[in-house]
């Protein structure tokens, strides 16, 4: 598995890190939406799904870069918050 994660990391031109973060986001969004129990029929129906939830991530983190380039507030939030988390 980390071997094939590897190779997509290298495909896509970004890090490991970035794939596993990345993939780490979509099965939130998945669990946060409780539809980690629906059937889906085929590859197709699959696929349709997680591009749709990792749309809607990449979506999430444009925002939070956003927000976090634009609103001081924020960012001093963010990294209080991020700082706090490592410290725990």
């Amino acid at each position: 598995m980390n071997a094939a994660i590897s190779d997509l990391a290298e495909k896509m031109n970004v890090s490991y890190h970035d794939v596993m973060a990345m993939a780490a986001g979509i099965v939130r969004g998945i669990e946060a939406d409780k539809v980690t129990d629906v059937y889906l029929n085929n590859e197709s129906e699959r696929l349709a799904m997680c591009e749709m939830y990792m749309k809607a991530h990449v979506e999430k983190v444009q925002k939070i870069q956003i927000d976090y380039l634009t609103k001081p507030e924020y960012a001093h939030q963010l990294r209080t918050f991020v700082r706090s988390s490592l410290a725990a």
